[in-house]
């Protein structure tokens, strides 16, 4: 078995997918979940559980001392922004660009990007952070947890969209400089 991540990095995706599906809990007791600032307080606001709305309280997480919260600078997020070309731009949200951002500056070291959105995946890749994300599925795995999930936030889902991010930076589509040397 894979051990846990250092750190995991959630994308607003994932937070609400492990409440409804109950193991977001066990997520923090197991690893270290720090989260990006404008996902905990603008993106990860409810999860539906048991066909009801449910308010996912992040920023009380944070004062307990349950998870962390990581803001990137907008001169960070811009550095991100410029990589890109417009539609690569365009697919992501705000909360992916602050991971995003924060991985590519180095102050996320050592956490893991975990998103189910194909953009985000593979914008990882077009970043080359391929090594620095991880699905859903394989956290749960590595934390000893299993279970049925939505497609999305399997590890062949995740596998797949870091390969086409990957072909996508070699062939310079979706960056904003075509050249990669």
């Amino acid at each position: 078995m894979t051990p846990p991540p250092q750190s995991l990095l959630p994308d607003a995706d994932v937070i609400i997918y492990a409440h409804k599906i109950k193991v977001w809990s066990v997520l923090k007791e197991k690893v270290r979940i720090v989260v990006p600032s404008v996902i905990l307080h603008k993106e990860a606001i409810y999860s539906e559980t048991d066909a009801e709305w449910t308010q996912i309280d992040l920023p009380g997480q944070v004062a307990r001392g349950e998870i962390a919260e990581i803001g990137a600078t907008t001169k960070e997020i811009n550095e991100v922004l410029s990589k890109f070309d417009v539609v690569a731009r365009e697919a992501l949200h705000i909360g992916e660009l602050e991971a995003l951002a924060l991985l590519l500056s180095g102050r996320a070291a050592g956490a893991l990007f975990c998103s189910a959105d194909k953009a985000a995946i593979q914008s990882l890749a077009l970043l080359g952070l391929s090594e620095q994300g991880v699905s859903l599925e394989g956290v749960l795995r590595s934390v000893g947890l299993s279970r049925p999930l939505q497609h999305q936030y399997t590890e062949s889902y995740f596998r797949r969209h870091i390969g086409i991010g990957k072909e996508r930076r070699i062939k310079g589509e979706g960056l904003a400089n075509k050249r990669l040397w």
